[in-house]
């Protein structure tokens, strides 16, 4: 595929991204095999699992190969938000901390925000994991992901808690 016919699938897939129908839209266009390579991170931008999975997939792999995509390269981790990819981005991010690629223009920082995006025990357990047997130099330095992580889920609870309680004792219940 050309330059040009890269730049024209992407720009398609962009406009594709605003339509209503994005992720149905964008499949048809994947199903072509020459688009699917550039299609896939918008796909997966638009929410389609499958999609967001396959890229990580490739990523670790990447990441396996001593590549460090830039930044610009994972855009499609923001919209990763099933629990079932925790494993996945878990390892990538130990695998892209240990190659010390924490710059700002690294995937380092879009792992740790779909990580924190996730939310749940299970993250704070994986941060706990990999905390206590700090496999590269500074993973001490995740605590405070780890916390984040942790103040969020903590917050959730006792707003559903002082709600209940509001509600039983038939007084107003305020926006946070």
């Amino acid at each position: 595929m050309s330059k040009d016919d890269e730049w024209s699938i992407r720009e398609i897939a962009e406009r594709l991204l605003e339509e209503e129908q994005a992720v149905a839209n964008l499949r048809v266009l994947a199903s072509e095999p020459a688009n699917k390579r550039v299609v896939l991170p918008y796909l997966a931008k638009a929410g389609d699992p499958g999609a967001a999975h396959e890229l990580l997939v490739e990523l670790r792999a990447r990441l396996n190969a001593g590549e460090v995509p830039d930044r610009e390269d994972v855009i499609w981790l923001d919209a990763v938000a099933d629990p079932a990819e925790l494993p996945w981005l878990f390892e990538c991010l130990e695998q892209a901390a240990a190659k010390a690629e924490r710059s700002p223009f690294g995937p380092f920082g879009p792992l740790q925000a779909a990580i924190a995006r996730i939310d749940g025990e299970e993250a704070v357990r994986r941060y706990d994991d990999l905390l206590a047997r700090e496999p590269f130099e500074g993973a001490q330095f995740l605590r405070s992901q780890r916390d984040g992580v942790l103040q969020d889920q903590l917050r959730a609870v006792g707003l559903k808690a002082a709600r209940s309680v509001l509600a039983e004792l038939s007084l107003p219940v305020l926006a946070p």
